[in-house]
């Protein structure tokens, strides 16, 4: 949606987004799965990513794949303005890969544009898949993002966190119980599905706050920072 409302500006991105959402969509109204499939995958990963699948891989990809058009249709329309970023006062760090498409490239640059306080890092040699591939570089930018911001604010953050902690605790780990599988702490299996990637990615960090609260109610921002960027480094 951010290409969208960039006009002239981010025309040519949008564009080649548009492309690709048109593409897949089309080759899924005449049946060719494998077409999309093919279309989608290698447009955020490179020529031949699709071809190096596994068997089981690409057909997982092609159980979720009618649901693409939904998913662009929903990005493309979203109709939050973004004059909206501006008011994000908080310091935010926008990380995107080396070889990351154009439209992503052309996102991150608004976003550092609009955010008051947005900086970009660039990971050097990762694609889109960043956080799969090249983890534990991407973890080691949010950490060290947080520590900084933890020494410019002469420990408030910490204080802030541990406040939170005492406010919530019981809310939180009642929550991390009912709600968060235990086999996302667990080494991801040898054959781990790429199509699953993202919410693992997600899910853990929450799991491990959640289970460092259960065995460290007293514990401050550098050690959650710490087991945090430890567990991504391991996907």
């Amino acid at each position: 949606h951010i290409l969208r409302q960039l006009g002239e500006e981010g025309a040519a991105e949008f564009a080649e987004i548009r492309a690709l959402a048109d593409d897949v969509g089309m080759d899924i109204l005449r049946g060719a799965y494998q077409a999309a499939a093919r279309s989608f995958v290698d447009y955020w990963n490179g020529h031949g990513a699709w071809d190096e699948l596994r068997a089981e891989v690409r057909t997982a990809l092609l159980r979720w794949l009618p649901k693409a058009p939904l998913d662009f249709a929903a990005l493309i329309e979203e109709p939050t303005p973004i004059s909206a970023y501006r008011v994000l006062c908080c310091p935010v760090l926008l990380l995107r890969g080396e070889y990351a498409p154009r439209p992503s490239r052309k996102i991150v640059d608004e976003l550092v544009r609009l955010v008051p306080c947005g900086r970009a890092e660039i990971v050097s040699k990762a694609g889109h898949m960043g956080p799969i591939t090249h983890g534990e570089e991407i973890a080691a930018q949010i950490a060290r993002h947080d520590v900084a911001l933890e020494a410019s604010n002469n420990g408030k953050n910490i204080q802030r966190w541990d406040k939170l902690l005492a406010q919530n605790y019981d809310r939180w780990t009642a929550a991390s119980r009912k709600k968060l599988i235990i086999r996302s702490l667990a080494p991801f299996p040898p054959q781990f599905d790429p199509c699953r990637a993202y919410h693992f990615y997600l899910s853990n960090i929450l799991n491990i706050a959640f289970s460092n609260l259960d065995a460290h109610r007293g514990c401050d921002l550098k050690f959650f920072q710490l087991i945090v960027s430890k567990r991504i480094a391991s996907l």
